[in-house]
């Protein structure tokens, strides 16, 4: 039998209605030669498998006894895959037909010590409930090593990230300690270890980026803040040396606590940030 040259992993919580799309998505790769592995993190309701048992995907599934996280949901993920190249939807984005095409064109086509990818984006903003978007825009990347670099830190998996597999044998997985920049924690490890990335160029996937529901959600701006701060202490030396990369964090965290202030919160932000308006070390 032939190996499947590439692994998909949603992730999946609550999202019955969009994580139907997000499947569909998948079944309509141009690139049929895949392995799906969907987790999910205890959804109350048993939607994922009877739609699984519907499509003739090859395909993994789990359903955690509890609810742990997207750290601990995605390294189930990775633990499943069997494929060398492993990529991450999450429930409610939508690869477009040829991503997993291009995606496995631009790693084919890269140096060896490039081990991630990730897509030009089509994005559609929803707020609250609402059911069309309240804005549609394009997510164009540089194409430059240092520019991804700075890209990367604001991004999340869900544009359409794709990682060799025996990467994560060298640096680990997603480091659990993190509840909502476990992405970028994970993505500085890979920078600080030597590892290159690439664009795929082409608008390869659609992030219905809802605002009420979202880990991205202003709800996290303070947890966020202080995760961002524990990042950048733990890779101090990393920053330091890339002072670019410093520079686009901080800035990071004074959009986080600016926006965090607005909604009255700044009780919870951490109070040396606070007096400096920045990070101290």
């Amino acid at each position: 039998m032939l190996e499947n040259d590439i692994s998909v992993i949603i992730t999946t919580y609550e999202r019955k209605s969009s994580f139907k799309k997000a499947l569909d998505s998948v079944l309509n790769q141009s690139h049929k030669n895949f392995e799906l592995v969907v987790v999910d993190d205890n959804s109350k309701e048993n939607y994922v498998e009877d739609m699984l048992k519907a499509t003739n995907l090859n395909y993994k599934y789990v359903k955690n006894s509890i609810n742990k996280g997207i750290a601990e949901t995605r390294n189930i993920g990775i633990e499943l895959a069997t494929s060398p190249i492993i990529c991450f939807l999450d429930d409610d984005d939508e690869y477009f037909p040829d991503f997993l095409k291009n995606t496995l064109d631009t790693l084919k086509n890269s140096p060896e010590d490039v081990v991630m990818t990730w897509s030009n984006a089509k994005i559609n903003i929803y707020k609250d409930s609402q059911l069309s978007p309240t804005l549609t825009k394009n997510r164009i990347f540089h194409c430059t090593d240092y520019a991804n670099y700075i890209d990367l830190l604001s991004i999340g998996t869900g544009y359409g990230i794709a990682l060799k597999k025996n990467c994560f044998d060298k640096i680990g997985k997603f480091d659990t300690n993190f509840k909502v920049t476990e992405d970028t924690e994970f993505f500085v490890r890979l920078m600080n270890a030597g590892f290159k990335c690439r664009i795929n160029t082409d608008i390869n996937i659609l992030i219905n980026h809802h605002i009420s529901t979202r880990q991205t959600s202003s709800k996290n701006d303070d947890l966020r803040i202080s995760e961002t701060i524990v990042i950048m202490n733990k890779y101090f030396d990393f920053f330091e040396s890339n002072q670019d990369l410093k520079l686009e964090m901080e800035n990071y965290i004074s959009l986080l606590k600016n926006r965090s202030m607005q909604r009255g919160s700044e009780k919870n932000i951490p109070k040396h940030f606070i007096a400096s308006g920045t990070v101290t070390y």
